[in-house]
């Protein structure tokens, strides 16, 4: 079967190696080989990983560990989740010995809006103890006659051992059990997986793989199920973490989970402070409704023009109530540890009574920058502080600041001055119209991660030409889901972009010049440039919902000059392009 993306194994282990090596024959054996295989180890002593060093001989394994510190498995397999980097993620555990066809059972029932919901066949602990490796690899373990032999009774759980394709079918179709999340059995896109922020860190044993798929179902997923295609085997063990405490106090997570319809948990991969968590959950609905509505615009007629309509307006809704808690809040900002990051604005007076909301948002963030700069331009606020709302004035502190600059380079001086004055730490420039959901700087730094000297944007175009000659601007594709580094692609502001530290050597910043050719797009500028320096944009294969815009913003916008009627971007592409030599930089 040809893979059209990368798949990938998490294990939880502890201390059970024996168990562990009779699990990594198993994907030795496999008809389709795993991309990674990434051990996540709760706290295991040395001969663990002795046998894990083995086995990463010829393996794709990565071992991570932590401390023991009793039972912490939601705590490892986030660790383990973070640092996979396969496209589609199958969990299970170190006591699942999976049959030859198991990777290529979850690859084949793959399907993007769902994940798949496996179960397992449970053996003895004498036949456990006696399984060997040729028993494995031979395929005889999987082998209903083979294990009578062996000493099994014959039950009705014994059908799941039946390999045939048509009774499988039919046995998940009717089953009873519902299509849960297993965590020894079950698999997902990993892009799901890190939108719902990982495993529930406060539960313990009994029930955490069951409420992390319960968020997948309030973000939107449904599920498969292939509890009789997708088999392992079980083997016998003993649970001395168990617990009546850890089952309870589990219990009571799950049904707050259903009740409040939360997608992120806040002790997750990612640790939410508790006052941020609804406004995470509001934005999380916010983002399922903008998904769905980008998708409904792109099907049939029928689709297009009367269920987005609904879809619209339900995505209206959601913004209007993210945008009343957060006027309503009182939000403020929560040092963390230093870092090098700056993220640069601008506004101006038609807009300067809503960009408190634009600050607030950025102050929910994931990951608080070093500085966030606001700069205005004195020739529109001649008595500065004093022309300014008392709502954006009460927010300055050792973060956020306010800075008035002469010449109104207009959207240019979200970029131009930080460039200058910064130039040792990754710039981030976002929009004064729009509210960012609390991961922005956290995913433009993954990507920076990734492509380091690239400048790495949440939404970009990509660059369209025909017979040597650029396409007009409005048929340059825009997508939040590039997956890819190339010079073709143009960042766009309002998603937020990061500029690598020292991005440019030679920026052309020659004000009169910048007026002349291109004041009003400040996008194209930035590119004309990258371009003639070599910088390539990157964006991420993740989908990036458009952030939520302001009510009553867009009164005054670029975007309706630019890219509406007088379609001035057109125009300003052509400055560039005869200014900085594009065509031949671009290779047309």
């Amino acid at each position: 079967m040809d893979k059209q993306f990368s798949i990938g194994i998490i294990i939880s282990t502890y201390n059970s190696p024996a168990w562990l090596q009779k699990v990594l024959w198993g994907y030795q054996n496999q008809t389709v080989k795993p991309d990674e295989i990434v051990i996540a180890d709760d706290g295991s002593k040395e001969d663990t990983r002795l046998l894990i060093e083995e086995f990463a001989k010829v393996l794709p394994i990565k071992h991570i560990w932590h401390e023991d510190r009793g039972f912490q498995k939601s705590q490892i397999l986030n660790k383990a989740l973070a640092a996979s980097t396969a496209d589609y993620l199958i969990f299970t555990d170190q006591d699942c010995i999976p049959r030859p066809d198991f990777v290529e059972t979850h690859l084949r029932f793959s399907q993007k809006g769902y994940f798949l919901s496996g179960g397992y066949f449970k053996l003895p602990m004498d036949i456990s103890l006696s399984i060997t490796e040729d028993d494995i690899k031979s395929e005889r373990a999987f082998s209903l006659k083979w294990l009578h032999a062996q000493g099994l009774k014959y039950s009705f759980k014994c059908t799941k051992l039946f390999n045939c394709d048509w009774f499988a079918s039919f046995m998940n179709h009717i089953t009873t059990a519902k299509a849960t999340w297993n965590g020894c059995n079950a698999s997902g896109w990993r892009e799901d997986l890190m939108t719902i922020n990982g495993f529930n860190e406060d539960m313990q044993y009994g029930g955490q793989d069951r409420e992390f798929g319960e968020r997948l179902f309030n973000l939107g997923l449904k599920s498969k199920q292939i509890r009789y295609t997708a088999i392992c085997l079980h083997l016998d063990h003993k649970r001395p973490y168990k617990t009546k405490e850890s089952i309870q106090k589990n219990i009571a997570i799950r049904k707050r989970t259903r009740k409040s319809g939360i997608i992120e948990t806040p002790n997750g991969i990612r640790k939410i402070p508790s006052s941020n968590v609804e406004f995470d959950n509001i934005y999380d609905q916010y983002a399922i409704a903008e998904k769905k509505n980008a998708n409904l615009r792109s099907g049939s007629f029928f689709k297009r023009h009367f269920l987005a309509l609904f879809s619209s307006a339900k995505k209206k809704s959601i913004a209007c109530r993210y945008i009343e808690l957060l006027e309503k809040t009182n939000i403020s900002y929560s040092r963390q540890e230093p870092n090098d990051i700056i993220v640069s604005l601008t506004s101006f007076p038609a807009r300067i009574h809503i960009v408190h909301l634009v600050i607030k948002s950025l102050f929910l963030q994931s990951i608080i920058p070093q500085k966030i700069i606001l700069w205005l331009s004195a020739d529109e606020f001649p008595n500065k502080e004093k022309d300014l709302p008392d709502k954006l004035r009460s927010l300055c502190n050792e973060c956020f600041e306010i800075r008035f600059v002469n010449d109104n380079m207009r959207s240019h001086k979200k970029y131009m001055y930080a460039l200058k004055e910064f130039s040792q730490c990754r710039i981030i420039t976002v929009d004064d119209d729009t509210c960012y959901p609390s991961d922005t700087i956290q995913r433009l730094t993954e990507l920076s991660a990734k492509h380091p000297r690239a400048v790495c944007a949440n939404i970009v175009r990509e660059i369209a030409t025909e017979n040597n000659v650029f396409l007009p601007y409005n048929k340059w594709r825009k997508t939040s889901t590039a997956g890819k580094e190339s010079a073709s692609l143009i960042a766009l502001g309002y998603g937020g972009v990061l500029y690598p530290a020292n991005c440019f050597q030679s920026f052309e910043d020659n004000i009169e010049i910048i007026k002349e050719k291109c004041l009003y797009a400040d996008d194209l500028w930035l590119k004309a440039n990258e371009l003639k320096e070599g910088i390539t944009v990157a964006c991420d294969k993740r989908y990036f919902a458009h952030p939520i815009t302001i009510k009553g913003s867009q009164k005054n916008s670029l975007q309706k000059t630019n890219n509406g009627s007088v379609n001035q971007n057109d125009n300003q592409w052509r400055n560039c392009c005869e200014h900085f030599s594009l065509n031949q930089i671009f290779g047309i």
